[in-house]
């Protein structure tokens, strides 16, 4: 029997090579689309938002919303409000009396460790539900979370993710 010639190998090969990435983008795109329409309707999301980004440069506290916390006190990990007509259902979050001192003193600690590292400054968004009804608002370096109404007027909001695999939300996730 006698070896390929190169012409017959080199079509082969590139007939390989294709057929993978052709396989490789149709598993993207499924992943993709369960992603997009796996988790709608179950859950809801945060957003950017300029004039909230601009609440929290003036340190102005906003009265219709309970503040809370998560991570330690005078380096949280972040900072939530949760509208006072919803009730906030977590173990993790700890409830705050916030002042516009202690805003300020959040905010130089969060930017302070954006500074010593390559991670993203802190951005303030605005939480909704599955409904699309806005419960709330986040400031945080870290952008994933979970959230969810749960029954009547309460909601889970997750702490910040990270890669963190101590954090309590891996945890709470059990991924380890």
């Amino acid at each position: 029997m006698n070896p390929p010639s190169y012409k017959t190998s080199h079509i082969w090969y590139f007939q390989k090579k294709n057929s993978s990435n052709i396989r490789r983008l149709s598993a993207l795109v499924l992943v993709a689309g369960l992603i997009v329409f796996g988790c709608t309707g179950q859950y809801g999301w945060a957003r950017i938002d300029r004039d909230l980004e601009t609440v929290f440069e003036e340190n102005r506290i906003l009265e219709d919303y309970n503040y809370y916390y998560s991570g330690p006190y005078y380096n949280p990990r972040g900072i939530i409000g949760i509208h006072k007509d919803v009730t906030l259902e977590s173990k993790f979050w700890k409830p705050v009396d916030v002042t516009e001192q202690r805003l300020r003193g959040w905010k130089w600690f969060m930017n302070a460790g954006h500074s010593l590292s390559f991670r993203q400054s802190p951005k303030a968004r605005y939480l909704f539900d599955q409904n699309g009804d806005r419960i709330g608002f986040w400031y945080s370096k870290w952008s994933w979370t979970v959230i969810r109404r749960a029954e009547g007027n309460t909601v889970m909001v997750y702490t910040p993710f990270d890669e963190d695999r101590n954090s309590p939300a891996w945890r709470r996730m059990g991924k380890r």
